[in-house]
């Protein structure tokens, strides 16, 4: 029996030394730090969301500029070949079938176009779908170009046309109009023809966006007779497809795959990491005139500045929300043991030494207290007057 008391005395002492006045302030600190890591959290996942929705932006932007410049291009070859085609002095002499006098009166034009603005081809077509002549090359002329569908169209319907087309030299954004002789009556069509080099370049000097263009290897071999043979070469082969213009291959072949360029389906804009840094990439497929895809062009666009910018961002608001948290813990603790739990803490003392021997006590001054710690103390001072009394004493 007094080995059990004996225990439960201890058991009440050890109990009785905890600081339980303590546990509140460490579950408020413990609620600071947990709050303060849920907005940070918060803040970081807003703030992946916002990347995610302007790396998306920037994506449709990219393939918006790829589109707009694809279509500009066209756009300038059309209104250099309508230039041409409307000159009466071209008119009369295309009219009256002279080659050569012909060819002497655009040969001024053709090198300057051809030396400021990558014009790849400007030649006069008869009907139906012959060369009369090309400005390109003057020896080549009176093939079939009854495989080329933008031609046979304008003929046919006598009406200007833009596209891309494969040529005898190769792939070209052509432009087509109708040609009339003086009197009114169609006669044929003249095409201007821009390299997508001019393209390329464009679009990198103007975007700092790389791209690359590639065409279908069968098409190119079968419609391409004289185009230059090292464009065939193992290292411009991709898959199915033979690139014909690139800003920056070493990076794009790393990070297109060829299924991507071979895809008979329209691929959405996507992401792609290599080498430590976010890319984002848009396909367009290429057509020609009769609406067959023929090629694709590829745009590549770095996207590490939205990336990083975020990944700062998150570390940012993870710090300042840990800096604010250990401030506010500080400044609370501060406060609760310098102006609540250590004046209770002491009252605390005070009334013990009472209860255990009132000789013992010490007097406190009220004033120093505050709030209801403050009528605490002016209980203890009360309390101690009556239990060190004289009559308490005698009593």
């Amino acid at each position: 029996m007094k080995l059990q008391l004996s225990f439960l005395t201890n058991a009440k002492n050890s109990l009785g030394n905890l600081p339980i006045h303590k546990t509140p302030l460490y579950v408020l600190v413990l609620s600071i730090f947990i709050i303060f890591a849920l907005i940070a959290s918060l803040t970081c996942y807003t703030l992946l969301v916002t990347e995610h929705t302007l790396e998306k932006a920037k994506l449709h932007q990219l393939e918006l500029i790829g589109q707009f410049n694809l279509e500009g291009s066209l756009t300038k070859s059309l209104a250099r070949a309508e230039i041409i085609a409307s000159m009466p002095r071209v008119r009369e002499i295309f009219a009256s079938g002279k080659r050569d006098q012909l060819a002497a009166e655009l040969k001024d034009m053709y090198g300057i176009q051809e030396e400021k603005y990558g014009i790849a081809l400007a030649q006069f077509h008869v009907l139906p779908a012959i060369s009369f002549l090309r400005l390109n090359a003057l020896d080549k002329y009176g093939d079939d170009l009854t495989f080329r569908p933008i031609i046979t169209q304008a003929q046919s319907e006598q009406i200007p046309l833009k596209g891309i087309s494969i040529t005898r030299t190769g792939p070209a954004l052509v432009g087509v109009a109708p040609m009339r002789a003086p009197n009114g009556n169609f006669i044929g069509t003249f095409e201007f023809g821009q390299t997508f080099k001019m393209l390329t370049d464009s679009l990198k000097s103007a975007y700092g966006i790389e791209s690359a263009v590639f065409f279908d290897e069968e098409l190119l071999k079968k419609m391409a007779t004289g185009a230059n043979p090292a464009i065939f070469s193992v290292k411009n082969r991709f898959g199915n497809y033979i690139k014909t213009d690139s800003t920056n291959w070493d990076l794009l072949s790393q990070i297109i795959d060829p299924g991507e360029i071979n895809s008979h389906h329209e691929m959405k804009p996507f992401v792609r990491d290599f080498d430590g840094n976010h890319y984002g990439l848009v396909v367009i497929p290429l057509k020609n005139a009769a609406g067959t895809k023929v090629g694709s062009m590829v745009l590549i666009n770095d996207l590490n500045i939205n990336r990083d910018t975020t990944r700062n961002l998150c570390v940012l608001v993870s710090l300042f929300s840990l800096f604010g948290a250990v401030l506010i813990s500080s400044i609370l603790v501060v406060v609760m043991k310098g102006g609540i739990l250590r004046p209770v803490a002491e009252l605390s003392d005070h009334f013990e030494r009472l209860a255990d021997d009132p000789k013992q006590s010490k007097p406190i001054n009220p004033d120093d207290f505050r709030g209801t710690v403050k009528s605490l103390a002016d209980s203890y001072t009360k309390l101690r007057a009556e239990k060190t009394s004289p009559q308490s004493k005698d009593s």
